[in-house]
């Protein structure tokens, strides 16, 4: 029997480029095209606007590349023709990068994730991401595959310990009272309805200072997950994605949710976590009922 450890071809890799691919599709379907690109952007010349998918069909003709990139999307997502898909998502992530306007660091993580996984993807003969494997594949394969992945968590590593650091010497992140400032932003702010829970707690100097330095630390802590046991990256995981669920409930920040979540994912969970091994588990037992009926 195969075992699901040796290999990077897992769900989990589904699971991670999904929720990245979710969160790029959130961008299209809950945003009016002309807030997300500027038709002047689209007449400079470039040389990477002849590769650009929205400049290949134009300002004019937005939603056909937006209808096109929402296909791509959730074809990535399904699962299914991985191989053409690893290439075409880091497409429309690099071309939504490189020409809308209001864009975050969920969107560039996701560009440099879809690029990164190309090799796994190309590699990767299931007929679905979401299935495992039914042969084991070559070392060669598995050694490509986990280089890139390494790289993968090397990039989140340093993405954490850069967010983490680069806040200290930030006067309102050292003093505890940034989350004070950021609760109120005037654009990226709580909602009003969370202002009345929220501002008690901001408003506090204990609780702020709390708030304040409880994300760097949990940060600073994400940066050096990668090192720490199995069962604790997998609980680092999920602080992590919690941490970036309640940005988004109180920023507002959906797009980089799902793609945090999706990067944490290829970051700290093993290749054979949860859907893997129940499926392995189940697979067995199976196995050994029909051997115990056919004696």
């Amino acid at each position: 029997m195969m075992n699901h450890k040796s290999t990077p071809f897992s769900p989990v890799l589904g699971m991670g480029r999904s929720l990245i691919a979710l969160g790029t599709l959130t961008n299209f379907l809950f945003n009016n095209p002309d807030n997300l690109f500027l038709q002047r952007t689209f007449k400079a010349e470039d040389m990477g606007n002849s590769f650009n998918l929205f400049h290949l069909f134009g300002y004019d003709n937005l939603n056909w590349s937006i209808s096109l990139s929402i296909v791509i999307l959730l074809l990535t997502i399904s699962g299914y023709c991985i191989r053409i898909t690893g290439i075409l998502h880091w497409w429309v992530t690099f071309s939504f990068l490189n020409s809308a306007i209001i864009v975050d660091g969920g969107d560039q993580i996701s560009s440099i994730i879809a690029l990164l996984l190309i090799p796994v993807t190309v590699l990767d003969n299931r007929k679905n991401h979401w299935l495992y494997q039914i042969k084991e594949s070559s070392e060669i394969k598995n050694f490509i595959g986990k280089s890139f992945f390494f790289v993968i968590k090397v990039q989140v590593a340093v993405l954490y310990f850069n967010a983490a650091v680069g806040k200290f010497p930030v006067e309102e992140w050292w003093d505890g009272t940034a989350m004070y400032y950021w609760i109120n932003h005037s654009s990226f702010g709580a909602p009003g309805y969370l202002k009345t829970i929220l501002l008690p707690l901001v408003e506090n100097k204990y609780t702020v200072f709390v708030l304040t330095w409880g994300s760097m630390i949990l940060e600073l802590f994400l940066s050096i997950a990668v090192f720490l046991r199995k069962e604790a990256r997998i609980l680092a995981c999920g602080l992590g994605i919690l941490f970036h669920f309640l940005i988004f409930i109180v920023l507002g920040l959906g797009s980089f949710f799902f793609a945090m979540s999706g990067a944490l994912i290829l970051y700290l969970i093993p290749y054979n976590f949860n859907m893997s091994s129940l499926r392995w588990n189940t697979m067995k037992n199976n196995t050994l009922l029909r051997a115990g009926l056919k004696s």
